[in-house]
């Protein structure tokens, strides 16, 4: 009797240190998204993936990095094709649908405008007849009544660059800002010295957002995100974290 029930506990033992042995499928996007996910010749790094790598290492866990666009990630995950990806839970539809991660880190959406203009982005009264610059395809549900109105102005842009590029052309009598993720503001200024000599982050916060890693719920995956909540924690406790975040926004 002691034999079978210690031969049945090694077997479950050796099942459950497999299932962190295999691969975890993680997706990306393939152009990234600075400074969390960063694509340099293929050479992948960021806010999010180091930590993710730091914790999965501590684990015990083998990471496989996909690129895959946004929507067809979240296609994947819901079809069992891949096992995670980098998301907020106020980003997708029926986040209880999935389990998160501790939060990474979070997304704080601001005004970006030139200095040499006045900050008129304080309040929604002090927008009024402002041109927004916006990212095609990105929603911004604080400012969907402003823009329905025609309160504000949508300017659509295809990358985040282009959006800071264009407040460089000051037009007289023209109130205009960006919209941005302070971090990713950061990120391009530290790189590009006419951006960061020129241009000034509203102290108003638009959005707050989360950032998690994000898994279908399943008897595997709740063991190995259980696994790396421990080591996120941890990371977060001794400062791991913040370290990651402060060298991708110094440009080190």
């Amino acid at each position: 009797m002691f034999f079978r029930f210690s031969f049945s506990c090694l077997l479950w033992l050796t099942c459950f240190q497999l299932s962190f042995a295999s691969d975890i499928k993680v997706a990306v996007p393939p152009s990234g998204y600075p400074p969390y996910i960063i694509v340099d010749n293929n050479n992948l790094h960021g806010i999010l993936i180091e930590t993710l790598q730091k914790a999965a290492k501590s684990s015990s866990l083998e990471l496989e990095f996909v690129y895959l666009s946004e929507q067809a990630s979240q296609s994947q995950l819901d079809s069992n094709q891949i096992d995670m990806r980098m998301e907020s839970p106020g980003w997708v539809d029926n986040p209880e649908r999935y389990l998160w991660s501790e939060p990474i880190t979070s997304i704080k959406d601001m005004f970006v405008f030139n200095r040499n203009t006045p900050n008129e982005f304080e309040s929604d009264d002090a927008l009024s007849g402002a041109v927004i610059n916006t990212h095609s395809g990105y929603g911004y549900p604080t400012l969907n009544k402003l823009f329905e109105s025609r309160k504000i102005i949508r300017n659509d842009f295809e990358t985040e660059k282009a959006m800071l590029l264009d407040l460089l052309n000051e037009q007289n009598g023209v109130k205009k800002a960006a919209v941005m993720d302070q971090y990713v503001v950061k990120y391009l200024m530290s790189r590009d010295s006419i951006l960061k000599e020129s241009l000034s982050l509203s102290r108003r916060h638009i959005d707050y957002k989360y950032l998690h890693f994000q898994v279908l719920k399943s008897r595997k995956m709740h063991h190995i995100i259980t696994r790396l909540n421990l080591e996120i924690k941890k990371l977060k406790k001794i400062g791991v974290i913040d370290k990651i975040i402060k060298r991708n926004l110094s440009g080190m």
